[in-house]
């Protein structure tokens, strides 16, 4: 039940922003509009459904800690 009512708001969300877009012709913000509403559909859905999601904090720490490692400090 509760993914489709998340699965609801994203569609109420897309069919509210999208025709503006279409009419503008302002295709490239919808593709982004699209990729971006797409990002934030897949998490909820996961988190929802009970699946153990990585926090993005986790990979910027290890990332920045093996660029770190790797650039000499002056």
């Amino acid at each position: 039940m509760s993914i489709f009512l998340i699965i609801t708001a994203y569609m109420i969300i897309a069919f509210y922003e999208a025709p503006d877009l279409i009419k503008k012709g302002q295709f490239r913000e919808l593709i982004v509009f699209s990729g971006l509403l797409i990002l934030g559909l897949v998490p909820s859905i996961l988190l929802v459904a009970g699946v153990d999601v990585p926090k993005p904090l986790d990979a910027i720490k290890s990332y920045s800690n093996l660029f770190l490692r790797l650039v000499p400090l002056f």
